[in-house]
């Protein structure tokens, strides 16, 4: 599930026309970097 979030940088990329670069795939890993922070912080928080 964390790696359909972070590839959703690459999805808005291709829909705008834009080729892969080293600046998407470094967004892609923040973001997922980001959603797994979320989900370990909820985990904690519920349970």
């Amino acid at each position: 599930m964390l790696v359909r979030i972070g590839g959703i940088v690459f999805v808005i990329g291709r829909l705008n026309g834009e080729r892969p670069s080293r600046n998407r795939l470094i967004s892609a890993a923040a973001l997922t970097v980001v959603a797994a922070t979320i989900v370990g912080v909820k985990v904690v928080l519920t349970h």
